[in-house]
């Protein structure tokens, strides 16, 4: 009885993280793409505070290091000038799930992320590498991740409100914009405040349409987490 008590425990946390990294993808995945990247080289930032290790809902690790074409063997980067993030995705027994390329940049006093899906074994790493937006929150021990996503952006165009905006569809439920940078700024300066950004606008009641279904929240791993020993005896 006890060793299937342990095999289920086991089993129930393989299928935790299992259920983790899906969301994390689905997140990334319903994410609006852009041909071009969503920041101009002189609003990015590097903070510092963000390098280190971060656990998503106490089951897959987001390692944040700085990047470097050096650590990577996918080339597929399009700007290697500005100073810019390498994100791990990874298990608990560091394996990497997805890597991506971040950059950090400022627009009207809100932070936000620009990334790129570069890892070789990607879902996403297609020839275009095209760029994902999200809005960051960024506190001392956490991070809050929201992302800018299809069903917001199908909204707003059913709204009239993408009127301007370059896009094509590129399947029922998929967008990619085609605009340049400085469109994108203008788009996400007069929608990035939208209430509707994050919600579950793929819901068919309204009730449900005002649940948060594109939000991400990451957790600083500190030294004295056995987790912390655990990644430093992997690295």
């Amino acid at each position: 009885m006890y060793d299937k008590n342990i095999q289920n425990m086991i089993s129930m946390k393989k299928y935790i993280i299992i259920q983790v990294f899906v969301s994390c993808i689905f997140l990334y995945g319903c994410a609006v793409k852009s041909i071009y990247p969503f920041y101009e080289k002189e609003d990015i930032i590097f903070v510092d505070n963000l390098l280190g290790d971060w656990i998503i809902n106490d089951s897959l690790i987001c390692s944040i290091n700085r990047f470097s074409c050096n650590n990577i063997t996918n080339k597929k980067i399009t700007d290697e000038s500005s100073p810019s993030y390498l994100i791990a995705l990874k298990e608990k027994n560091g394996i990497i799930k997805d890597l991506f390329n971040a950059h950090l940049f400022i627009l009207n006093d809100e932070y936000y992320v620009d990334l790129q899906s570069i890892g070789n074994n990607s879902q996403y790493s297609t020839q275009i590498c095209t760029h994902t937006l999200a809005k960051v929150k960024i506190n001392v021990n956490s991070i809050q991740v929201c992302w800018y996503n299809n069903p917001w952006f199908e909204l707003l165009i059913n709204e009239n409100r993408a009127i301007g905006l370059k896009y094509e569809k590129i399947d029922d439920e998929s967008y990619i914009l085609t605009s340049s940078t400085d469109e994108l700024h203008q788009f996400v300066n007069k929608n990035g405040d939208d209430p509707k950004a994050f919600k579950a606008n793929f819901e068919a009641f309204e009730s449900d349409r005002q649940k948060d279904a594109f939000i991400m929240n990451l957790i600083r791993i500190l030294p004295d987490d056995l987790l912390y020993k655990k990644l430093s005896d992997q690295n």
